[in-house]
């Protein structure tokens, strides 16, 4: 008399969301976000060409992503002034 085979255990794999982003204007992947929840606010900054963004429509459920998305929408919007 034979056994039942065990099913193998697969692992799921949980995929995260990104914390530096890829820059518009220069192309580099060197913007960071800090998101400030107790004032509301989120500030969106690139290390290489210094672009700055500033978001006040932050929530308690706003993720690094969400900003990025405002700035991209802003920035092809012609909403943020380059130096």
């Amino acid at each position: 008399m034979g056994r039942r085979k065990r099913q193998k255990v697969q692992k799921r794999y949980v995929r995260k969301l990104p914390t530096v982003f890829n820059c518009p204007h220069c192309g580099e992947t060197s913007i960071k976000i800090e998101i400030d929840k107790n004032k509301n606010i989120a500030h969106l900054r690139c290390g290489h060409c210094g672009i700055e963004f500033v978001d006040d429509k932050v929530t308690d459920l706003t993720e690094p992503v969400d900003v990025y998305a405002h700035f991209i929408d802003a920035y092809h919007n012609g909403e943020i002034e380059i130096e």
